[in-house]
């Protein structure tokens, strides 16, 4: 076990959020199953406050861990009221296959244990519930509003035509809650579909207050679409458009370029936040390849953008976060 978790233990009632989310940040990247093992003694003792220890559990710990975390948070074979949604995506995470019945039968648009059940169960095979998940695909299939996260199972039905339905869908979804078909249709592995949504207008694949910014990120993660590529195909998809999608596409890009500088997660092991090196994203994105023109997408962004454009604030808090890690590289180098 890591001091980091000692610590975490021993001060966990007196410490403050911020402090609490940067240890277990910590012991995500540094620990091991004895940090988990430690912690999961620790979530049991309180399971209605500690959820946050269950990053660290479902990371490192071991799959027969999760009977334990169920036994601490049923209620029969529901949640208790004030137990962590949380725990679902846990037992998930931690692969234990059981719990593919009773996740399943939290994916309700009107319960909000929906989004953890369908990440646990992105993490299991589904065998026993392929049927019943895409019966309630097709049943929700072209609605506006539905169970968001959802359309994010359609890959465990078997059926490769789900991509092409998910983007007609994504015709007729509202922006509120299209996060889940953006990442279902990369679940898929399907790069050019992906693309083709990410950077159109009508999906807002941008959208902060609405989350699918986070599941645009999201799905560049589970096709291995890093940094220097997707601002390759930004720079393409700008030379291709004007006005608003040009806006779009630039909006898109900064949001996931933040998302990265800022190691996002999203709960699901294949978007798991590669060592990338901070100094190399920002030499992509914002170094000029000529002292004679900025190229960088500072520039690209004062070729399109208004000044109040809240695209600015973004790309210049993105910058300032991966300028502030490029500084920890170099430092912990030396």
């Amino acid at each position: 076990m890591t001091p980091l978790t000692a610590l975490l233990i021993d001060r966990y009632d007196t410490m403050t959020r911020t402090r609490r989310e940067l240890l277990t940040e910590a012991i995500i990247r540094r620990g091991g199953s004895a940090d988990a093992e430690a912690l999961l003694d620790a979530f049991l003792a309180a399971p209605d406050d500690r959820a946050d220890l269950l990053d660290v559990i479902a990371r490192h710990g071991r799959v027969d861990m999760a009977e334990s975390i169920l036994a601490a948070v049923l209620d029969g074979d529901r949640l208790r009221d004030d137990a962590p949604t949380e725990a679902l995506w846990a037992v998930g995470r931690l692969g234990y296959e059981p719990a593919e019945r009773l996740l399943w039968e939290h994916v309700d648009s009107r319960n909000g244990a929906m989004e953890d059940a369908c990440l646990g169960l992105f993490h299991l095979s589904c065998a026993t519930i392929r049927d019943d998940i895409d019966a309630a695909l097709r049943r929700d299939e072209g609605s506006a509003l539905f169970a968001e996260f959802l359309p994010l199972l359609a890959v465990k039905t078997g059926d490769d035509d789900w991509p092409r339905r998910l983007v007609d869908w994504g015709r007729s979804a509202s922006t509120d809650c299209n996060g889940g078909l953006l990442a279902g249709i990369a679940a898929f592995g399907d790069r050019e579909r992906f693309e083709t949504v990410l950077w159109d207008p009508w999906w807002e694949t941008f959208g902060g207050g609405t989350g699918t910014d986070r599941w645009a990120y999201a799905g560049c993660r589970l096709l291995g679409l890093g940094i220097p590529a997707l601002y390759d195909a930004a720079r393409s998809r700008l030379e291709e458009t004007d006005g608003a999608g040009r806006r779009a596409v630039l909006a898109t890009f900064a949001k996931v370029l933040w998302h990265t500088a800022n190691g996002t997660t999203v709960g699901l092991t294949a978007t798991d936040s590669p060592e990338e090196s901070a100094l190399d994203l920002h030499d992509a994105v914002f170094e000029w390849s000529t002292p004679h023109r900025d190229d960088s997408v500072i520039g690209l962004a004062g070729q399109s953008l208004d000044r109040d454009s809240g695209t600015w604030r973004v790309l210049y808090e993105a910058r300032d976060r991966l300028s502030w890690r490029a500084r920890v590289e170099l430092l912990g180098a030396g």
